[in-house]
Parts: structure tokens; C-alpha cells; sequence
């Protein structure tokens, strides 16, 4: 977390399906996708993270090990949650 807040705008929604929001952070533009598709009785997520624009390698190259560890720490978390609720 780089402790700059940042606006996000859902660009795409489609229920059920997929959505995707769109901010910008030191001059690029950052999308995040999430699509979710039936595996058997359950759920997966794919989740997409692209970067555009003049500054994209360096937020890259930040945001990248920034949501590698969040993720790393979130799904352990939420599988946790499911499996109790």
C-alpha cells in the first residue's frame, strides 16, 4: 500500500459474469478484472491486473509484489470464511 488513495470507477459489469474497475495512479491507468467462472460445485476467479501508459513499468513493477502479497494473505482468508459459513 502505497498510503495515496486512489479513485476507481467501475468500467464493465457484467452480473454474474464479470466486472471491471479503472483508477489512475501516477500517470497510468490501472484496470483491475475479475471473472468468475463454475468449476464443479464451486467458483473460480481469475483475476486481471493491467497497466497502461507512460509510467505503467514502474507502477508495475510496484503493484505486482504489492497485490502478489495481498492476495497471498486475502484467500487463505476468505477460504476460511467460506468454509465456516
Amino acid at each position: 500500500n502505497s498510503g495515496r488513495p486512489m479513485s476507481l470507477v467501475v468500467t464493465e459489469f457484467r452480473p454474474g459474469r464479470s466486472f471491471r474497475w479503472t483508477g489512475r495512479v501516477f500517470g497510468a491507468l490501472v484496470s483491475y478484472d475479475h471473472v468468475a467462472t463454475s468449476v464443479g460445485a464451486g467458483s473460480e476467479i481469475l483475476f486481471i491486473l493491467e497497466v497502461n501508459g507512460p509510467t505503467a513499468r514502474i507502477v508495475a513493477r510496484f503493484l505486482k509484489p504489492t497485490y502478489e502479497r495481498a492476495l497471498d494473505e486475502a484467500v487463505p482468508k476468505l477460504q476460511a470464511m467460506l468454509a465456516d459459513g
